[in-house]
């Protein structure tokens, strides 16, 4: 009896230790396309249509700012013709305030990652994991905020259920520990495979296909100059919206230098 719960124990363990190497590799193949590959394929398209996009870019970025001192001075002309209305109470157009994007507990993203630096990192644990394989990859993910793809280093590079947890356990215990810990390497596996399929139908990772299909690239440089003809409007119209409203504002200030617009 005892033969078969080891060897049952040692056929869990087994699995764990596949389905960790496992999801290892798809965190290595993430972390790849989101380095090297992105770099690569960024670095194709921009040869193709940089100039397109630094321009479109440009203009959009003018029409942005213009839209910002549009906003200002509509704000000005409120408060002036309320000026007289003692209950009036100023309000701040707030749309273009930066939303907090904080979607995990910044303290327990920084303790995991504290955790892994100490368990990993050569200078202060004597680690018999290979620092240079992992260290980058943990990088990538700490700078970009990934907490799911840290936990996932920690889970899997040093958390074990069976061998920290309980060699003292009850065989059903020790089993149940082993199993809740596949479940959720595999649930892991799963989410991974799916974010890898999902990410080749992403900017830039869609296009490197698609570059070398000379129909496609005739095709998107006409949109690209589409939208660029449409970044120029929008710069133009804005220009004369807000020429139109300095001059509604010196006539409201009583500049009688000034001739109402048309």
């Amino acid at each position: 009896m005892a033969y078969n719960h080891t060897q049952n124990l040692n056929s869990l363990q087994e699995r764990l230790n596949r389905g960790k190497s496992q999801l290892l590799d798809l965190l290595d193949e993430w972390h790849v396309k989101n380095t090297s590959e992105r770099s690569r394929i960024l670095f194709d398209y921009e040869k193709v249509f940089g100039e397109f996009e630094s321009k479109i870019k440009l203009h959009y970025k003018e029409a942005k700012n213009l839209e910002g001192k549009l906003n200002a001075l509509k704000e000005k002309l409120r408060v002036k013709k309320s000026s007289k209305d003692s209950s009036y109470s100023k309000s701040i157009n707030g749309s273009f305030k930066e939303k907090d994007s904080t979607t995990f507990n910044e303290s327990e993203f920084n303790s995991v990652y504290r955790t892994i630096v100490k368990k990993l990192h050569p200078d202060l644990n004597d680690s018999t994991l290979d620092f240079d394989k992992y260290w980058n990859n943990i990088q990538f993910a700490y700078k970009s905020k990934d907490y799911l793809r840290l936990r996932m280093y920690s889970e899997t590079l040093f958390n074990d259920s069976f061998t920290e947890a309980n060699e003292f356990a009850s065989e059903e215990t020790q089993t149940e520990l082993l199993s809740k810990k596949i479940e959720e390497i595999e649930n892991y596996i799963k989410e991974e495979k799916s974010n890898l399929l999902r990410l080749q139908y992403t900017e830039p990772f869609c296009y490197e296909d698609r570059l070398k299909d000379h129909r496609w690239v005739m095709r998107h440089r006409h949109l690209l100059r589409n939208k660029l003809k449409q970044a120029k409007n929008k710069v133009e119209f804005n220009k004369k919206l807000l020429e139109n409203m300095n001059v509604r504002y010196r006539i409201l200030v009583g500049d009688e230098n000034v001739s109402k617009p048309a």
